[in-house]
């Protein structure tokens, strides 16, 4: 027999949080958790992102973002650090101690410690009440040599 739930959506598994890597036009490097994304194509992923974020006034700016995939040990960093908002004068990265490594394609760096990193960039939005689904193209995927020689899929 089936029981009736009181919210539906925590029925479906999701991905893994990310945390999605920006520049502030002052040269700060922003960071912010996101969970609610879906792969569109083999090379377009779809993210919801809050129209007030500066996330995303950092990705109608500059175009560019890293997708960066954390692993376990960098969940209370990716929850109480890249979770929080921070005035624009304060990184998340830097607030979070985790370090940077540049892309081959963007400028927006990648985080180091995590597990894996795709640079992106925008490609076109569409409102969905206060949020805006934001689609962008991968264009290079990064991830620990074990990870690729087990041909893993990141799910914690």
């Amino acid at each position: 027999m089936k029981v009736r739930v009181s919210n539906p959506l925590r029925l479906i598994a999701t991905r893994p949080t990310m945390i999605v890597t920006t520049v502030h036009e002052n040269g700060k490097v922003n960071g912010g958790t996101f969970g609610a994304y879906t792969n569109l194509s083999p090379t377009l992923i779809g993210i919801a992102i809050s129209r007030a974020s500066d996330t995303y006034r950092n990705i109608k700016r500059t175009g560019e973002l890293v997708l960066n995939i954390p692993g376990i040990e960098l969940a209370d960093a990716t929850f109480n650090i890249f979770g929080k908002h921070f005035p624009k004068n304060v990184s998340e990265v830097e607030e979070a101690g985790v370090s940077t490594v540049e892309g081959e394609i963007v400028k927006v760096p990648m985080i180091k410690e995590c597990k894996a990193n795709i640079e992106c960039k925008y490609v076109k939005e569409m409102p969905v009440n206060y949020h805006v689904f934001v689609v962008v193209e991968a264009l290079a995927g990064w991830c620990e040599e074990e990870l690729k020689m087990q041909k893993a899929t990141l799910m914690w």
